[in-house]
């Protein structure tokens, strides 16, 4: 079946094949009826108003393998999951509320972020440059609410101080910027700075990410070396190397999430190889990271389901 689609002075020539789009942009509408009308395939007897955003969605759906939505399909799995298990965390009181906090959080910043990243692989920042400021992307909290997930879960009656604001400012300035920035895309208002030295996106922002994290993860390990020293109940010293094979396990992934993170940076700035244009390149890039919101909802799903029991009874 063939549709015309008339968008401005161009005609669209539609081809619907099953599940399958094909399509087509001519010019010149009449030598193409011409040719229509004399197979009497169609009738031309529809014209109608398309977007051209869409049109290029539909037009990039053919181009996609089994493999893509595969990916496609693990990563909205995982979103989904880390969504859900953030949420029963956020209202789960019991215990040691402050660190479920916390985590909640943590689950709830992954995965937005990770939707930022689908959102970017689906192509739509191309199509609307403007969702690519929705603020969703928090790289800049994750290592900050890991970290005090897992201090508030072994000093549960720490107290905040004045000091620890200092931990916030980038995250907060982070939210901000891209708050403004969706919100003034179209008027113009948008911060004045230079990609180079963005701190909030871009290579210095991916930057103080990884720093961040590897040395949030460093004082995480400092905190439960010290904590396991003076825990004196077993039930205690359970909880701590229950948060220490955490811990080890998410700097071993997250390991690899930066050596991917890496090799992309040195082949595209170095050797001057785009790997970005290689699916199999990204589609392992971006599970790297997902890897990384399984790690942490699988442990959020196991304290929920036996930890009560096993972890923290009451």
């Amino acid at each position: 079946m063939l549709s015309f689609l008339l968008f401005r002075d161009r005609y669209i020539i539609v081809s619907f094949d099953c599940f399958k789009v094909k399509a087509k942009i001519i010019s010149d509408i009449s030598h193409y009826r011409e040719e229509i009308i004399e197979k009497k395939n169609v009738t031309f007897d529809k014209i109608n108003p398309i977007n051209m955003e869409l049109f290029r969605v539909l037009q990039s759906l053919e181009s996609h393998t089994i493999y893509y939505w595969i990916v496609i399909a693990i990563i909205g799995f995982a979103i989904s999951q880390s969504l859900l298990v953030g949420i029963r965390f956020y209202f789960k009181k019991e215990n040691e509320p402050r660190s479920y906090l916390f985590f909640a959080l943590l689950l709830l910043a992954f995965g937005f972020t990770q939707l930022h990243f689908v959102l970017r692989i689906l192509g739509l920042f191309e199509l609307y440059p403007r969702i690519r400021f929705l603020p969703i992307y928090f790289t800049l909290a994750l290592p900050v609410l890991f970290f005090y997930y897992i201090k508030f879960a072994l000093f549960p009656t720490y107290q905040f101080r004045w000091t620890d604001a200092k931990h916030f400012l980038l995250p907060i300035g982070q939210v901000m910027y891209f708050f403004i920035t969706f919100l003034g895309y179209h008027s113009g208002f948008l911060p004045k700075i230079s990609p180079e030295t963005n701190p909030f996106l871009g290579s210095l922002e991916t930057a103080a990410y990884l720093g961040q994290f590897f040395a949030y993860l460093f004082f995480s390990l400092r905190y439960i070396k010290v904590k396991k020293k003076s825990s004196g109940s077993i039930q205690k010293r359970r909880q701590t190397v229950y948060l220490e094979i955490l811990v080890h396990l998410f700097s071993l992934l997250f390991i690899i999430h930066t050596l991917f993170i890496f090799s992309d940076f040195y082949s595209y700035r170095i050797a001057y190889i785009n790997m970005q244009t290689t699916k199999v390149y990204v589609g392992l890039g971006v599970l790297t990271f997902t890897s990384l919101l399984f790690c942490l909802s699988m442990y959020g799903m196991q304290l929920l389901l036996w930890g009560k029991k096993r972890i923290y009874p009451n």
